[in-house]
């Protein structure tokens, strides 16, 4: 019995321990169950949200878009908000609007920003606005709390549809005016360098300098275009090209390229032709130089004092020292410097032809003196075809030009001067009264007879030759016999010539003094009967009489030979001579050292004060280190406690992931427009997004809206 009692007391016993047990176990859960209740009631965590939480614009240059966002909170009843936003571009992190307010519980907001697109250029600018609340309130349990939220907005701009056909013309009309100033620069620096060259400084035309000043006045006009041109590729690549189409507009730019690339193309075949010029000038200069020294020294030697061609000789000199004087100086340009030449060409001309007359004459003369001589040393001195000093004239070459036969003549007749020099002694040893009442027969002009005639005339000669008598003393070379048998030679030429020569002898005398001979260059026929022997004699009897040995004394001039000494009077200019040298232009390989090109303005992405090309290719998208990251919270301990306490964790994380280089997109709403935003707007920068998501919000779309609510009742697996 007492063992019954003690089971049944122990059994008691286990039972209420039992009992206190599930009894604890309720009141824990009841209690915390309560206690979340409470800090549902009274303690409620401060959330802030700002929708949208995602922007994306494209907007024109110029073109302005007012955004608006709804700032809401989520407080304890007795809590209010104070919060703080700023408006942020995050090309710079410069602060564009800030401002405050007031938030009660479950209150809502609006803030109405104003966003622009720049005015030029093209690309993307990002934008974020960020709300900061605390709690505040007298009764408020939590004064210390604090939530924040942001919106991230991202602005594509660009040009118009109507100022990108601006810019293909732009393309166009400066892509043509780039490429004709490079090439017009080209074409200048090779001119300059033709004007400074070396062989058009030895171009002494005085149009040289003004073709140099043009030059410059070229170079200054197109040192304008290069300006121009600076500009306008300033204003292409900073994009502001509505500012460039109206710069462009201002003036006829490519008509002025037009223009002073015909100046260019102009000057360079006008400095060429100048050194054409200057090379032919120097060679007609040169020419004329040679023949000049020739007719001075013709001048000089030939003609006398008192001569009318001495006048002409010295006004040639001097217009040719005038000229030399003038080019040296630089005071002449190359068509007054041509003309000049013309002028005294033609003047050289007719001057060497008289000249070549006159020395013609004079040697004419000497070889008749020569003969002359021979015809003294024969008879006189009784030396016949023994004087060592003879000259062996040639004659002039007929087909030669006059300037060769005039040299050749004065040549001829130094020779004869040198002849009648060495002979000088013999004049001097002789006996004077006979030489000067010496008189001799002339001989026919052989050289100008044909053969067989020549050789039957040389023959004559010298039968009439023994015939005349020459070595006979003084008396009988002056007596009436010796004259008569002249005649009689002359008139009775042998059988044998008369046959052969048809009857007909041509007698000519070409003597120092043509005057003198009225039978000069005529024929006379010595037989038939109706020969008037009366004029033959006549005339034959002064060519034997007028020559006379102190003819031949004074003509000769042996003892004072004006060819040898080679000025007769001293009165001539001295010739002047300019020392010219012809030009050979070089053209080195020039290159233009402007660089104008239309530049590829890509858009351009602003980021933390960096600019780089916006991120379009393939190359740039698959780079593994612009990858997004996202950010997901894990299950909530209560289905009571709000979804956005799960997303404030990553709140510091992206904030800090910024400071490295993550660019915080904030947090991805179902609310979100992702069509609005656009396809790769995020990616654009280059650089890794951080986003934070949550599978704590549905989301369903109302008129075209997107509606989100919480829904976090099922199970993490779910979810998952």
């Amino acid at each position: 019995m007492g063992r019954d009692k003690s089971k049944i007391k122990q059994n008691a016993d286990i039972r209420n321990a039992v009992i206190l047990g599930v009894l604890g176990i309720a009141a824990f859960y009841l209690l915390a169950y309560g206690s979340l209740k409470i800090e549902g009631l009274v303690g409620e965590e401060l959330t802030v949200s700002v929708e949208p939480a995602n922007v994306g614009l494209n907007l024109y240059h110029g073109e302005s878009k007012d955004v608006r966002f709804a700032v809401s909170s989520r407080n304890a009843p007795l809590c209010a908000a104070d919060c703080n936003y700023s408006f942020v571009s995050l090309e710079n992190n410069s602060e564009l609007a800030s401002g405050s307010m007031k938030l009660g519980k479950e209150e809502q907001q609006d803030i109405t920003v104003q966003i622009t697109a720049p005015k030029y250029g093209s690309g993307q600018l990002i934008y974020r606005l960020s709300v900061e609340c605390r709690n505040a309130g007298a009764l408020c349990q939590k004064k210390d709390s604090a939530s924040s939220a942001s919106s991230f907005i991202t602005m594509n701009f660009g040009p118009s549809p109507e100022e990108e056909e601006i810019i293909r013309n732009l393309n166009k009309t400066l892509s043509e005016f780039f490429a004709g100033i490079i090439s017009a620069d080209r074409n200048l620096l090779l001119v300059e360098n033709i004007s400074e060259s070396e062989a058009v400084n030895r171009v002494l035309f005085n149009d040289k300098a003004l073709l140099k000043e043009r030059v410059m006045d070229v170079k200054k006009n197109f040192l304008m275009l290069v300006n121009a041109a600076k500009n306008f590729d300033s204003l292409w690549r900073s994009e502001r090209y509505l500012e460039l189409d109206g710069e462009i507009g201002k003036e006829d730019y490519a008509g002025m390229l037009k223009e002073t690339n015909a100046s260019i193309t102009n000057l360079s075949k006008e400095l060429r032709a100048l050194v054409s010029k200057w090379n032919s000038f120097v060679e007609e200069y040169e020419n004329i130089t040679n023949r000049t020294i020739v007719i001075s020294d013709a001048c000089e030697s030939l003609i006398s004092s008192r001569s009318k061609l001495r006048e002409e000789c010295s006004d040639f000199i001097s217009l040719f020292n005038s000229i030399s004087r003038n080019i040296s100086q630089q005071k002449y340009s190359s068509e007054k410097a041509e003309s000049a030449l013309n002028a005294l060409m033609k003047k050289e001309v007719l001057l060497e032809s008289k000249l070549n007359d006159e020395a013609a004459g004079m040697l004419s003369n000497a070889e008749n003196l020569s003969f002359m001589k021979d015809v003294f040393l024969c008879g006189i001195k009784e030396r016949c075809g023994e004087d060592p000093g003879k000259v062996q004239n040639e004659g002039v070459n007929q087909e030669a030009g006059k300037q060769e036969a005039l040299k050749a003549r004065i040549d001829a007749l130094r020779e004869h001067c040198r002849e009648f020099s060495n002979f000088d002694e013999e004049f001097a040893q002789a006996d004077l009264n006979l030489l000067k009442n010496f008189s001799g027969y002339f001989d026919i002009r052989i050289n100008d007879v044909a053969r067989p005639d020549r050789e039957l005339l040389l023959r004559e000669k010298d039968r009439v030759v023994s015939l005349l008598g020459l070595n006979h003393t003084q008396q009988r070379l002056a007596g009436e016999e010796f004259k008569r048998r002249i005649l009689a030679v002359l008139t009775q030429p042998s059988p044998a010539f008369m046959e052969e020569s048809n009857n007909r002898i041509l007698v000519k005398s070409n003597m120092l003094y043509p005057e003198y001979f009225a039978i000069m260059g005529k024929e006379w026929n010595l037989s038939g009967e109706n020969i008037n022997r009366t004029e033959v004699y006549d005339k034959l009897l002064r060519v034997s009489v007028d020559i006379r040995g102190d003819e031949l004394l004074l003509a000769s001039g042996i003892r004072n030979c004006p060819v040898e000494k080679g000025n007769v009077s001293g009165d001539l200019e001295p010739l002047f001579f300019s020392e010219l040298k012809e030009a050979v232009l070089e053209f080195p390989a020039v290159e233009s050292k402007l660089n104008f090109s239309i530049s590829i303005n890509p858009p351009l992405c602003c980021v933390f004060s960096q600019c780089r090309p916006c991120c379009h290719d393939e190359e740039c998208m698959n780079d593994e280190r612009s990858f997004p990251v996202v950010l997901v919270h894990g299950h909530a301990f209560s289905r009571e406690t709000s979804p956005d306490y799960s997303l404030k964790i990553f709140d510091k994380l992206q904030k800090r992931m910024e400071e490295d280089g993550y660019l915080s997109a904030g947090f991805l709403s179902p609310r979100t427009d992702v069509e609005s935003i656009g396809r790769n707007s995020w990616g654009l920068s280059g650089l890794p997004v951080t986003v934070r998501v949550t599978y704590y919000y549905d989301a369903y779309n109302e008129n075209g809206k997107y509606v989100a609510f919480p829904e976090k009742s099922e199970s993490i697996d779910v979810y998952a």
